[in-house]
């Protein structure tokens, strides 16, 4: 999971990149939305559900064994109800994400990595999440 390269903005949300990778020895199909809850690391508010973004198409995408796909969680990091400075005070502040993938039931907790806030997602607001996509978000 790779944090945002820029901050959000009025007109662009945040975006980061969720990346699954084919580790078995032969090919896979995902298809569709992953699940994806972000827990605050202080435990100060409950965990978000990201909603799937409309309009995502979901064509399946079939991985090679090594392949990986990637899925972009889009977010508000922007305070709303405060001044310019409360960028950072946000509902839910997390360096975990806990994935579902298509199909499963099994949850895989990962850590956010880089980004503009070092390893943390600030999700101030809604968290959406676009279909698996072959190659980089």
């Amino acid at each position: 999971m790779t944090g945002p390269t820029a901050r959000a903005s009025e007109q662009q949300p945040a975006l980061a990149t969720i990346h699954a990778t084919n580790t078995s020895g032969r090919s896979c199909t995902l298809t569709g939305f992953p699940g994806v809850q972000l827990a605050d690391d202080q435990g100060k508010s409950s965990p978000i559900d990201a909603v799937r973004h409309q309009g995502g198409s979901t064509t399946p995408v079939t991985l090679a064994p090594g392949a990986q796909a990637t899925a972009n969680l889009l977010y508000s990091d922007v305070n709303g109800q405060a001044s310019s400075s409360g960028r950072y005070v946000c509902a839910v502040a997390g360096s975990k994400v806990s994935i579902i993938l298509p199909n499963t039931t099994q949850q895989t907790q990962v850590a956010v990595t880089g980004g503009v806030d070092n390893g943390t997602l600030n999700v101030c607001g809604d968290l959406n999440v676009d279909p698996f996509t072959t190659g980089r978000g």
